[in-house]
């Protein structure tokens, strides 16, 4: 009898859907096999998986399309990589954004970024580690490193006993470092935007003042603003809780909530 022909294996991709607060949601996730070594993991997707991820992101009009390899144990490193045809289909074929998520750290990649960040052909590699409380992000496109994404990119790192004062920290390559306003710390994990690859710490940046005491029902509020830089108060130790806010106080906020342009 003749025999099959052999076939590829079978890729595993999925696309379902979700519900939240009243609006559906549908995401595509790949699942690529993974290799952990020495607490790095590392994981390719395959062009087969790349092209069924696109087919299933365009028949199901996904708004997400997620790479999610099953990593177990402990990892302080994870790689993840796409072939730039992918990424570039993706971003053309699709509305999807990408995300790549792994125990050490999470990236969102919005829709409108994707066409660029491929056009160096190539593979499109996202490399996360963990060392203590700093996260090193690398996104590199044709090999080379990715400094800046068009409409930026969302970095998620899980975080333990976060405080309404925990907020991430960006590490300039000079060695100083400049507080991400905003960044917000959740029960679990903080939520960062960036520009591209970038350096950043877990820290939590709460001040003291002497006329906030700790069981005040607006001291999460005053750690919150004073930790991110966007209040601080009218002197090292005073915050003035009840003073009324002017136009000129708010006009410096929003002014520090963009960093200072």
């Amino acid at each position: 009898p003749t025999q099959p022909e052999p076939s590829d294996p079978p890729v595993d991709v999925t696309t379902g859907t979700t519900t939240q607060n009243g609006q559906t949601t549908t995401e595509t996730t790949a699942r690529p096999s993974v290799t952990v070594e020495d607490g790095a993991a590392s994981a390719s997707v395959s062009d087969a998986m790349g092209q069924e991820i696109v087919q299933q992101a365009q028949a199901n009009d996904s708004t997400s399309v997620v790479i999610a390899p099953e990593i177990t144990g402990d990892v302080t490193s994870a790689q993840v990589s796409l072939p730039a045809a992918t990424v570039g289909s993706i971003g053309s074929e699709t509305n999807a954004s990408l995300t790549v998520a792994t125990p050490v750290a999470s990236v969102t990649i919005p829709n409108g970024g994707l066409s660029d960040l491929a056009s160096e052909g190539g593979t499109v590699t996202v490399s996360a580690e963990v060392r203590g409380n700093t996260v090193t992000l690398e996104v590199t496109s044709g090999g080379q490193t990715v400094e800046s994404v068009t409409g930026g990119i969302t970095l998620t790192v899980p975080a333990e006993d976060t405080t309404p004062g925990t907020v991430a920290v960006l590490v300039c390559e000079d060695g100083t470092t400049q507080v991400i306003r905003k960044s917000v710390a959740g029960e679990n994990a903080v939520t960062i935007p960036l520009t591209g690859s970038a350096t950043v710490e877990i820290v939590d940046n709460s001040k003291s003042f002497d006329d906030v005491t700790d069981n005040s029902w607006y001291a999460g509020a005053v750690a919150f603003v004073s930790g991110h830089e966007l209040f601080s108060g009218t002197s090292d130790t005073s915050f003035a809780p009840d003073t009324s806010m002017t136009r000129g106080m708010l006009a410096q906020v929003l002014h520090n909530l963009e960093s200072n342009p």
